[in-house]
C-alpha cells in the first residue's frame, strides 16, 4: 500500500466516525420530539408570534393540544378540525391534524391534511410536513414520491436524521 491509499483510508475511517457520532447524538430523544415506534409524533405547539391570526382560535387549538395529549382523538380531531374551519392558515392545526390521523392509519385524510401545510407555507419549521408526506407516500408504495417528499424535507432541514435514514433506505 502507498502512502496516498493510507491517508485516504484514514480519512474516510474519520469521516465515518464523525458520522455516526452525529448521528448518535441526534437520535437521542429531546423533550420536545417525542419519537414513538419510528412514526413522528410531535405535536406543534402555536406561537402567537409565528402565527399572529391564531390568537383568534388559540382555545381551540389548545383543547385539541390537551384532548391528543390525553389520547381522546376524537375531541383533538374535533377541536383541529373547528381550527381550521375558521382559519385555513392555521397550520399548526393542519399539521396536527395530519399526525392524528396518520396515527389512525386514514392515510387519505392525513395527506390532505399536510398538504394544506406544504402548498401554503414554506417554513422550515415544517420540514417534517413533508416527512410525514413521504412516509405516506412509502406506505402506498409511490417510492419516487417518498424520495421527492423526503429530499424536501432535507432541503428545510439537513439535520433530521430520521428524514436521511428513510431517504437512504428508500435510494439504496
Amino acid at each position: 500500500m502507498n502512502q496516498q491509499t493510507v491517508v485516504k483510508d484514514i480519512m474516510v475511517f474519520l469521516c465515518w466516525i464523525l458520522t455516526m457520532s452525529m448521528l448518535i447524538s441526534c437520535t437521542r430523544k429531546q423533550p420536545a420530539d417525542a419519537v414513538e415506534d419510528s412514526e413522528e409524533q410531535l405535536l406543534v405547539e402555536d406561537s402567537p408570534t409565528e402565527n399572529p391570526t391564531a390568537s383568534d382560535n388559540s382555545s381551540t387549538f389548545q383543547t385539541g393540544l390537551q384532548s391528543a395529549m390525553a389520547g381522546d382523538l376524537a375531541e383533538a380531531e374535533a377541536a383541529y378540525r373547528k381550527t381550521v374551519a375558521s382559519n385555513r392558515f392555521a397550520f399548526e392545526a393542519w399539521y396536527n391534524l395530519g399526525l392524528l390521523l396518520y396515527k389512525q392509519n386514514r392515510l387519505e385524510e392525513a395527506k390532505q391534511a399536510f398538504l394544506q401545510v406544504a402548498q401554503n407555507t414554506r417554513a422550515s419549521r415544517f420540514n417534517r410536513v413533508y416527512y410525514q408526506l413521504g412516509l405516506i407516500a412509502a406506505e402506498e408504495g409511490d417510492d419516487q414520491r417518498a424520495i421527492q417528499y423526503y429530499e424536501e424535507s432535507q432541503l428545510l432541514d439537513p439535520s433530521h436524521v430520521q428524514n436521511t435514514s428513510d431517504l437512504r433506505r428508500l435510494i439504496y
